[in-house]
């Protein structure tokens, strides 16, 4: 017996359980999804950033030129396939709170980091002593809209 004709349970519909169910749907793989609703979970009250970059030294993530177009393209797909907005392209803006944070930033853009660029400041109404640094190819994904609507989807389907 392949795997195709072998019925999976998922258990938890958090991001994990969404995403996965969100390619078993795609594959048509059967599957059944079983989830306990708790307001304070995980995934109902994480950020849904994502941030091409990580750390107090600015480092790229991981396998980014695969990860990233990868986790765009699919949320754009769950998107469109439930007619719900949930990914948000956006610029992160970040207020260095030393001169070391910005002496760091500084030497990553130097290094032509793809993502990172400096910010005019004073395009803000923000006290910034240290600067702002900006962070291009971020993104929010709407974790309760993706998990509601697909959770929504599975009931009917």
């Amino acid at each position: 017996m392949t795997a195709q004709n072998k019925k999976y349970l998922i258990i938890g519909q958090g991001i994990s359980g969404t995403m996965l169910s969100w390619f078993f749907y795609q594959k048509n793989i059967s599957f059944k999804v079983l989830d306990q609703y708790k307001k304070n979970a995980p995934s109902r009250i994480a950020a849904g950033l994502i941030n091409p970059v990580t750390g107090r030294r600015y480092v790229t993530v991981w396998k980014d030129d695969i990860l990233l177009p990868f986790a765009k393209k699919t949320y754009q797909e769950i998107e469109a396939f439930l007619q719900k907005k949930i990914y948000t392209p956006y610029q992160i803006l970040d207020c260095f709170p030393n001169p070391f944070m910005k002496e760091g930033f500084d030497k990553r853009v130097q290094e032509e980091n793809k993502y990172l660029a400096a910010f005019n400041e004073t395009e803000l109404p923000v006290h910034a002593p240290f600067g702002i640094g900006a962070i291009h190819h971020s993104a929010t994904i709407n974790l309760n809209e993706l998990i509601n609507s697909w959770q929504a989807f599975l009931k009917e389907k």
